[in-house]
């Protein structure tokens, strides 16, 4: 399953976008998404059409204004600079925290987009590099985003996706719930370290939004 958020298009549609342009469109968007589906919930997610990122930071700027806190714009394309290479472009596979031209930290995590469907990707084989490399000893670890179109019955890279994760005992999650996961990671902390030579004691502080909670020390 996935959740239904708006899927921000600039005004005309895949033009260049400004701070001033990209505000207007997605308040107009975001209250036709609210008066064609009334009670659904607030978009707290977001995938830019066009591929479409026109300057350093309005996009998270703006998004943090509306309530967005997940995005999933940034792309592994085109196909013939990624060349079916499986990998991680942005160094990590964690979503991460955008930040202003100045450096500070915007409340808008951004999660790279790994798989598509219409970037001459091979599959199973990008999801299989990219789940085996995070789950044996390489230890290149992520929470992988995928775009597919499955808007048609038939979703050949979805499927594939969903096989490899299956067989590997890998969740498949919304964007909506990696958001969940990241606030409720983020709100829980380690509180009264004390260390008194052999034995090491602390407390944990669960955020609501935490179940299942783990954590790992060093040995």
């Amino acid at each position: 399953g996935f959740e239904i958020a708006n899927h921000t298009d600039s005004i005309p549609t895949c033009v260049n976008f400004t701070k001033d342009s990209l505000e207007s469109a997605l308040s107009i968007q975001l209250a036709q998404l609210a008066q064609n589906f009334p009670g659904m919930p607030a978009s707290v997610t977001n995938r830019n059409h066009c591929v479409l990122w026109s300057d350093y930071d309005s996009a998270p700027l703006v998004m943090v204004n509306h309530g967005i806190r997940l995005d999933t714009s940034y792309y592994y394309w085109p196909g013939v600079w990624a060349q079916a290479r499986p990998g991680m472009f942005t160094g990590s596979g964690m979503p991460m925290r955008y930040a202003d031209r100045n450096g500070n930290l915007i409340d808008v995590f951004q999660a790279t987009t790994q798989l598509t469907d219409e970037s001459g990707q091979t599959y199973p084989k990008n999801i299989n590099t990219l789940l085996d490399n995070a789950t044996g000893p390489l230890g290149y670890y992520g929470a992988f985003t995928a775009n597919m179109h499955t808007d048609q019955v038939a979703s050949t890279g979805s499927d594939q996706v969903v096989a490899a994760a299956q067989l590997r005992g890998v969740p498949v999650i919304a964007a909506q719930q990696m958001l969940t996961w990241l606030d409720g990671r983020n709100a829980s902390s380690f509180k009264s370290l004390t260390w008194d030579g052999s034995a090491l004691s602390f407390t944990v502080t669960t955020s609501p939004q935490a179940r299942n909670l783990r954590a790992m020390l060093p040995a």
